[in-house]
């Protein structure tokens, strides 16, 4: 494309080719501006990451009654941070792809623990939804599941909780998550003093 453009340009006839030349010649040198382009794309391109992983996305924390029918999910207590959670997760979706997955966290991003309280005790819970409402995977599955080490929970379909949503399209999305949604889900639980929170 730019041997097309320069050669059109050019036109030894022209009695302005020599400033047409240097033109060329600018075109072509690297300039001073070039840094400063590349540190401008690497700024965008970080800022579309972010922005792909949630970190604009408003945070709105609300109360639901009825949220969803009854769920019975299948899970496994396991040890460590978010990271942790994100493989096993995709270990399950290697196990059933089309089961969704499911993560109840227990430690608290607000209180941090040291490395040997998050040996002693378990941090968070991962597994599979294996019914909800209607749909219900088959007795095959459940055993499965059972000779694999899983345990068994149901959330009943009149519950009452306090919930937000948030993308996860990447590891960076657990990170920004932990930032930025526990301080306003405890902020408006302690404001409604739900339960004695």
């Amino acid at each position: 494309m730019w041997n097309f453009f320069l050669s059109f340009y050019y036109n030894k006839d022209d009695p302005n080719s020599a400033n047409n030349q240097e033109f060329i010649r600018d075109i072509l040198e690297p300039q001073d501006y070039e840094p400063y382009l590349a540190a401008g794309c690497f700024a965008v391109f970080c800022l579309a990451l972010l922005a792909y992983s949630g970190l604009f996305r408003k945070i709105t924390v609300e109360t639901n009654y009825n949220l969803r029918p009854k769920l019975t999910f299948a899970y496994i207590f396991d040890f460590g941070g978010y990271r942790e959670a994100t493989i096993k997760l995709d270990e399950y979706r290697l196990l059933y792809p089309r089961l969704p997955r499911i993560t109840i966290l227990y430690n608290s991003p607000l209180y941090p623990q040291s490395n040997r309280d998050l040996v002693r005790s378990p941090t968070f819970a991962t597994g599979l939804v294996v019914s909800e409402g209607t749909y219900e995977v088959t007795e095959n599955i459940y055993v499965k599941l059972k000779e694999l080490g899983f345990n068994f929970s149901t959330i009943p379909d009149d519950c009452f909780s306090v919930s937000t949503q948030f993308v996860h399209h990447n590891y960076l999305s657990l990170v920004i998550a932990s930032l930025l949604i526990f301080k306003p889900l405890v902020k408006f639980v302690r404001i409604r003093c739900i339960d004695d929170f």
